[in-house]
């Protein structure tokens, strides 16, 4: 337990570091930024250029130094605002509600305008990206973020004393473990005390 002081503060650190590294989801979620599954034989990603870097073994962290990537915003709806539709007037002259006789060409449905699987099922993001590694991924950026919280609570904040500084580093790490991490380390690398 680290009650705050600073002669404490550095052992303290090592100490929560080695439990990180022999926690094997800890290890993880700071390395690759990603949740296992394994009930269900999968990986939690921000996105599907996350799972891409995982699969590829890209932009990869280490414990001291973790990978920071968070949850992306989605790009704005690319659909434009559809015109209201008004009747035209009859061109043929007659009344309102005779028919006019229209050509179009067919319909674009879903279903033409997206690929599809050998069964016949539109292909999701992660299927058109990764191909047969997709059933491996799930986009699950709220898993991760609950691992990052748990991480901080569990492995850093739990073994901490005093209750003020806790709500104080809580506040700083944003809810992050690996956010944590990052900044204690700083504050230790540059004699920066608590």
């Amino acid at each position: 337990m680290w009650e705050g002081g600073q002669v404490e503060q550095g052992p303290w650190f090592h100490q929560r570091v080695q439990h990180a590294v022999e926690n094997f989801a800890y290890k993880l979620l700071c390395t690759a930024a990603v949740v296992s599954i394994p009930s269900k034989g999968q990986v939690a990603v921000h996105s599907v250029e996350h799972a891409k870097e995982h699969l590829e073994n890209r932009c990869q962290g280490t414990i001291l130094a973790p990978n920071m990537r968070t949850r992306e915003s989605l790009p704005p709806s690319t659909t434009a605002p559809r015109a209201a539709v008004t009747s035209p007037a009859p061109a043929h002259g007659g009344y309102p509600g005779t028919p006019t006789p229209t050509v179009t060409a067919p319909a674009t449905t879903y279903a033409t305008a997206v690929s599809t699987s050998g069964s016949g099922r539109p292909l999701t993001l992660l299927e058109e990206a990764l191909g047969q590694h997709a059933r491996g991924y799930i986009i699950s950026p709220l898993m991760i973020e609950e691992l990052d919280e748990e991480f901080l609570v569990k492995n850093f904040l739990d073994y901490i004393e005093n209750d003020r500084l806790k709500r104080t580093l809580r506040t700083r790490a944003k809810g992050s473990g690996r956010l944590f991490m990052v900044q204690m380390r700083e504050d230790l690398l540059n004699g920066d005390m608590s």
